[in-house]
């Protein structure tokens, strides 16, 4: 950081996450305007472990400027940083509009099964557990639906136990593996309905990135998504499911998953019958409109 500092003189340093490294540029860069972005796993973090808390809450605190996706971010920023309200902006996000867009010589062929398909970690925190119990409950789902799984894993076990559910359920389930962006929106716009069951995320992107590239979406329904999509991305169409009870910032409680994988199953019939997003709406979302509304902040 110091070397960058020096060589670098910079006017205004822009930091990513509300946590370790921001903490220190705020400290080390006293005299230098320092701005921080949360992305939602920082926030997570804070919650889960007590590790340099104190001293992430101080120097936070201290920040020149904070931007946040939603609203609800900004009232988590607010009470667990300490955070003066006046310098909290809310910023939404972007997606990347020369990689996610339609293409008609990906599109699907009339009278092929429903293709859902999931995006991101293979983990149980992102649902994907539930997804797949989620399919006994809909009604055909063998002859109707197939499911497709982008992404990589971090944990070995859990993700063996994720293959050996997948085997039983009532519908065929690919495991694509992790995709370059390229190759996921080739994949996103093989399919029909994007399913993100997650059980915690920020403002996630790939939501925006499926709806780009044609796809109807269900997803849970956490805080302040649905807010700020329905602001941004009016008649949207999308599903969103209330979803478990939780005891920590991403641990269900496992009395509550069976409930929530019957509302799941039901927020994939439903989504069949809504209308796609508009796209001229979609694409006022992208980089480029997240650009202009950062630059006018510096």
């Amino acid at each position: 950081i110091q070397k960058a500092v020096r060589e670098f003189q910079p006017d205004v340093i822009l930091c990513h996450h509300l946590y370790y490294v921001t903490s220190l540029v705020r400290e080390l860069c006293p005299t230098i305007k320092v701005y921080g972005i949360s992305h939602g796993t920082d926030l997570r973090q804070m919650q889960k472990h007590s590790w340099q808390r104190d001293y992430i809450k101080e120097h936070i605190s201290q920040l020149d400027k904070v931007f946040a996706l939603h609203d609800g971010q900004k009232e988590f920023i607010k009470e667990h940083y300490g955070c003066n309200p006046q310098f909290i902006q809310v910023i939404g996000t972007g997606y990347n509009s020369s990689v996610f867009y339609i293409m008609p010589e990906h599109q699907k062929k009339e009278n092929q099964k429903v293709r859902l398909i999931f995006a991101g970690k293979i983990s149980e925190k992102k649902g994907i557990m539930s997804l797949l119990r989620a399919m006994k409950h809909v009604p055909d789902a063998k002859d109707r639906f197939t499911i497709a799984l982008a992404g990589g894993y971090g944990n070995e076990q859990e993700y063996k136990e994720i293959q050996s559910l997948a085997e039983k359920c009532t519908c065929d389930v690919e495991f694509l593996g992790k995709l370059t962006q390229s190759r996921l929106s080739e994949e996103l716009n093989k399919s029909d309905v994007f399913v993100l069951p997650s059980f915690y995320e920020g403002l996630p992107l790939v939501l925006i990135e499926a709806m780009a590239c044609g796809l109807k979406v269900v997803c849970t329904d956490l805080p302040g998504v649905q807010p700020w999509i329905n602001a941004n991305i009016p008649e949207n169409g999308v599903i969103f499911v209330t979803p478990p009870e939780m005891e920590h910032a991403d641990e269900p409680i496992r009395e509550s998953l069976p409930a929530f994988e019957e509302r799941l199953a039901e927020g994939i019939e439903k989504v069949l019958h809504t209308k796609l997003p508009n796209q001229e709406t979609v694409q006022k979302i992208s980089w480029d409109g997240l650009c202009e509304r950062l630059a006018k902040y510096f």
